[in-house]
């Protein structure tokens, strides 16, 4: 279904009934990425997958300054208000886990708790936000001259979509199928709005964050099972989880233990 929000069309699929659980990608994905999340779930959950902005079959606004954090968080605000979800379960990974805490810090009276899988809350040092944003910057420009083909090619061999090359032939086609399934416009405008350069730092509110909250990462993934390890440190309300036989993408290479880690952390909400 299509929700139009702020001058917006936004594609939003929805699975089951109960309890509220959304889902955000990452970059390069959409609401595909969550097919087996949503059959597992949908059982207990109303499971809502939403494809963000400049991703899938949502409208991509021309101005990358559209694509900016902020407007992402109002965004969901207005969407999850037009579905009627008062308070609901949040979960994202990667840039959309990037999303989801900022959502759930400014939004906290309607988020019930937050699950970040494979994410962080941003880049503390300014002077590393900006080499970052140089970087996304310089690489959206090659997705503008280059294609989105050429941009998945080189997306794909990087060191931290290593361990899915394990994965049976018909998971890594599907997955390239969502990549290649964008605009250059759109992924390009959501690299450089959305990049962790550009957004602010939450490291210094994570100790005054008390809301339920689970980590998620791969045991395979030394960068970001460093990253969840100081957050689990600040986080007052917390529980982390390291996924064995996984890199960047828990729910992808081992789908059973991330479902089951999900639905053990869903259980004790009720």
């Amino acid at each position: 279904m299509f929700i139009h929000i702020h001058g917006v069309n936004y594609y939003v699929e929805i699975r089951g009934t109960g309890k509220p659980l959304v889902l955000l990608h990452g970059f390069t994905g959409s609401s595909k990425v969550w097919e087996d999340c949503m059959h597992a779930f949908s059982d207990t959950h109303q499971v809502i997958a939403i494809d963000l902005l400049g991703h899938g079959q949502t409208q991509c606004p021309p101005e990358a300054e559209r694509y900016q954090m902020q407007h992402q968080v109002n965004d969901l605000h207005q969407l999850t208000h037009e579905l009627g979800l008062d308070k609901f379960v949040l979960l994202g990974y990667s840039m959309g886990g990037r999303i989801a805490l900022s959502y759930a810090m400014h939004h906290p009276e309607t988020v019930k708790a937050l699950i970040l899988e494979s994410s962080s809350p941003g880049i503390a040092e300014i002077s590393q936000r900006e080499e970052r944003y140089r970087q996304d910057t310089e690489l959206a420009e090659r997705i503008l001259e280059h294609g989105v083909e050429h941009f998945v090619n080189e997306w794909e061999k990087l060191p931290l979509f290593q361990t899915q090359y394990g994965l049976p032939s018909d998971v890594v086609h599907k997955q390239r199928e969502i990549r290649l399934h964008h605009t250059k416009k759109g992924l390009a405008h959501a690299l450089k709005g959305a990049s962790v350069g550009r957004q602010p730092s939450w490291w210094e509110h994570l100790t005054k964050f008390h809301m339920p909250t689970l980590l998620i990462f791969g045991e395979l993934d030394a960068k970001f099972m460093q990253i969840n390890t100081l957050m689990a440190q600040q986080l007052p309300l917390c529980e982390y989880r390291q996924i064995t036989r996984s890199g960047h993408t828990p729910h992808l290479e081992n789908p059973t233990e991330f479902q089951s880690c999900v639905r053990t952390f869903l259980e004790t909400l009720n």
